[in-house]
């Protein structure tokens, strides 16, 4: 925006759709019309090389300089070689040529040679009256001036104030993109609750820089009361931490859980908390890992999720007779005997941590379970579940997408 002598100002039009007679706030204080538009349009011819060497690039710089200036004196009909000497004419072929413009080409310009037959056609391009043509610069006038009655702005939304509402609304909406995704069907954002709230020191520091006038040079201590001082917040965020990256670590390829970190004001709960999202809906700001519940009554597979556990098969442990495949998930009967390490723990086992606890088998369609048996007993000695994949193509595998 430039200043003119009289309280009318000019401004770049920037390719936006300007007509006389409109609005335009270009200054904070006052809101101005449009009264005069400059039509025309800009092109910008870009010349670059890789094949330089680092050494002449001066000089190189200074030729490439005086043949640009040249272009305006080419006559239309003539060749852009005509006027320039062997080594300018050496020089412009080592250079390549990028346009951009607002004149719509019908192919770019690659070489020097090229750039000067399209600026000699640039004006053409136009059209006859200018119909190709956008607006390059504005002439506005405040409307109090041309209207004495108009209204005037008489004060503006602070700068930072609005910058901050955008980045706010920014933020929300990506976190709304993500949890809203057809294929997430539960989503898990660790929230920080408590970064939006000013630090009471950066504030004081800055008070203490702008107080130019002030004689008092000590800086009173602040209070230890803010959240981050505080040992019970500080050990609830590692609590919720801990737990977000267990429930991260089992379902880390499950395609319909989705896993996020964000920064959201929250003074219901301080530091730190966990957002669940199912279906894209909230389901609590204060998600917590729930209790196991009753086999027998579980109907929905996404009840038991929570407690799942990325495993693979130990080629340590297979027997001979299986090939393991897909990232160890996978066993398959071959028929033939394979040679693997003769190792005293090669059998297939997984570890049950409780003594008392039980086993439980499902019939699995989609996200409904039905119940088939569980297992229960205390068990003295830990237990192995095993795969079983006897006759040959036969194949046993771990499920990878939960």
């Amino acid at each position: 925006v430039g200043d003119m002598d009289s309280d009318q100002i000019v401004v770049a039009a920037l390719g936006r759709p300007f007509a006389l007679g409109m609005l335009y706030d270009a200054r904070k204080d006052k809101l101005n019309t449009v009264t005069g538009i400059l039509y025309g349009a800009h092109a910008f011819f870009v010349f670059d090389s890789e094949k330089l060497d680092s050494s002449s690039i001066q000089d190189i710089q200074g030729c490439m300089e005086a043949v640009v200036k040249k272009i305006p004196s080419f006559s239309l009909e003539g060749k852009a070689d005509v006027k320039l000497t062997d080594e300018e004419k050496a020089t412009t072929n080592k250079f390549s040529c990028k346009f951009y413009g607002d004149f719509l080409l019908e192919s770019n310009p690659a070489t020097f040679e090229d750039a000067v037959k399209t600026y000699q056609r640039l004006p053409k391009l136009l059209g006859e009256n200018g119909e190709n043509s956008v607006p390059v610069k504005v002439w506005l006038t405040p409307l109090k001036d041309l209207v004495p009655t108009a209204l005037e702005l008489k004060g503006d939304i602070c700068v930072g104030l609005l910058r901050k509402a955008e980045n706010a609304l920014e933020d929300q909406s990506e976190l709304d993109r993500e949890v809203l995704d057809l294929d997430v069907k539960d989503a898990l954002c660790f929230v920080f609750t408590s970064l939006k709230t000013t630090d009471p020191y950066l504030d004081q520091m800055k008070h203490y820089l702008c107080s130019h006038e002030s004689q008092d040079e000590s800086v009173a201590p602040q209070k230890r009361d803010q959240w981050y001082f505080s040992g019970e917040v500080l050990t609830k965020m590692r609590q919720k931490a801990r737990a977000f990256y267990d429930i991260t670590k089992g379902l880390k390829n499950s395609s319909g859980f989705c896993f996020l970190v964000a920064a959201i004001p929250n003074e219901k709960y301080k530091g730190a908390t966990i957002y669940h999202y199912r279906d894209g809906k909230l389901v609590t700001e204060n998600f917590s890992k729930p209790g196991v519940p009753d086999a027998e009554n579980v109907t929905d597979r996404r009840d038991l999720l929570w407690y799942a556990c990325d495993l693979n098969l130990d080629p340590d442990t297979a027997n001979s007779y299986l090939i393991l495949s897909e990232g160890n998930k996978k066993a398959r009967s071959q028929g033939t005997w394979q040679s693997y390490p003769d190792l005293p723990q090669r059998r297939v086992r997984v570890f049950l941590d409780y003594p008392a606890g039980s086993v439980s088998f499902f019939k699995v369609s989609h996200n409904s379970l039905s119940h088939v048996h569980t297992y229960k007993a205390r068990l003295n000695e830990r237990l192995y579940p095993g795969l079983y994949a006897y006759h040959t193509s036969n194949y046993a595998a771990l499920c990878v997408d939960l």
